[in-house]
């Protein structure tokens, strides 16, 4: 087997294969494996760790998909991976990250400050030694203050909170979701009830800019934040979207094709609303109220929703001067002054 050193050098890398686990007797205690299909597949090592069962495997395996080499771990191995010229894993009894050398040995320990519990979704190793580290935390909040009929004692989970540490293992920078995002602006999660889980961020990356991404799979959203003060700068996906008008949008077309200089644009109002809100405005010009005539069936609920759909025409404006002349409020009354003519003939 080659040393770990040299197959870093050739940019160790998690390759499609399709593997079956059968679990059949074998003299190893490795789980065999059915090999459906290993058709062309790129020339590197696999590395790969197993969750289901009692036993927790992490393995190098080949591109003949033969074990190189592998340990059992028991419950404890998780998240095995390459992480720059090293290897990791998350110890999950202890709830913290090892570092591997070239001989498979372990070198460093690496955990969340004092009163966290680190989690093993996501790590970040930089080649100076330093690393950001996922765990979360857990508030007990006066809910009726931020939303209808919400619990005045109500138990968050999963709250997230990311930590970098510098390569001496001290705390240079930490933040905390429920500091930097309003929790009742998540309106897609029954917020009134006594304990839920807010939020399961599933990956942590360093944007070009050096500023911090990370994702949120409970609600299918990502969201940016400047590295050095915590403050949000963007957010992707949402139950809060981006309403724009036809018309302010093909004026923004018009702008850009004519424009002197090819260029990239992005072509939104910048302004958030539900379709709750959207219910609410139009039964509202009607002197109706939603709530009587619009229910919700819990069968066509998206397992998962996004939380923010909003963009940033600010360079739009700066370069083209163009601003959308369309509000939210004028674009909904137009539709239904326009259907009630319809209707009434």
């Amino acid at each position: 087997m080659k040393s770990f050193l040299e197959m870093i050098e050739k940019n160790l890398l998690i390759i499609p294969a399709i593997l079956i686990a059968l679990a059949l007797p074998q003299n190893r205690d490795y789980p065999d494996f059915e090999i459906v299909v290993n058709n062309n597949p790129y020339p590197e090592d696999i590395i790969i760790h197993t969750m289901s069962g009692g036993d927790h495997f992490m393995a190098i395996i080949d591109t003949t998909l033969s074990i190189k080499w592998y340990i059992n771990s028991g419950s404890r191995g998780m998240g095995f991976e390459v992480s720059g010229d090293k290897l990791t894993y998350f110890h999950k009894d202890l709830q913290q990250w090892r570092v591997l050398n070239g001989f498979m040995q372990e070198t460093d320990t690496l955990a969340a400050s004092d009163g966290l519990r680190a989690d093993y979704h996501d790590f970040k190793l930089l080649s100076d030694g330093s690393y950001f580290i996922l765990s979360y935390d857990s508030v007990i909040v006066d809910m009726s203050e931020l939303v209808e009929n919400g619990n005045p004692q109500a138990t968050i989970r999963g709250v997230p909170v990311i930590e970098e540490f510098n390569a001496d293992h001290e705390l240079v920078m930490e933040w905390n979701g429920w500091d930097n995002l309003n929790i009742a602006d998540y309106t897609h999660l029954n917020l009134t009830v006594s304990e839920f889980t807010w939020m399961h961020v599933n990956s942590i990356e360093i944007d070009y800019d050096n500023n911090i991404l990370i994702s949120d799979r409970r609600s299918d959203d990502v969201i940016k934040y400047d590295r050095l003060t915590g403050d949000v700068i963007w957010y992707l996906g949402g139950p809060l979207s981006d309403w724009g008008h036809s018309y302010d949008y093909v004026r923004a077309m018009n702008l850009i094709i004519n424009h002197d200089t090819p260029d990239d644009f992005v072509v939104s109002t910048g302004v958030t609303h539900s379709v709750r809100e959207m219910c609410d405005y139009v039964f509202g010009l009607l002197d109706l109220d939603y709530k009587d005539y619009v229910t919700q069936n819990p069968k066509f609920l998206r397992a998962e929703e996004l939380k923010y759909l909003k963009g940033d025409c600010s360079k739009i404006k700066k370069v083209l001067g163009w601003k959308p002349k369309y509000t939210f409020e004028m674009m909904m009354k137009e539709m239904t002054e326009h259907w009630m003519e319809v209707f009434n003939g």
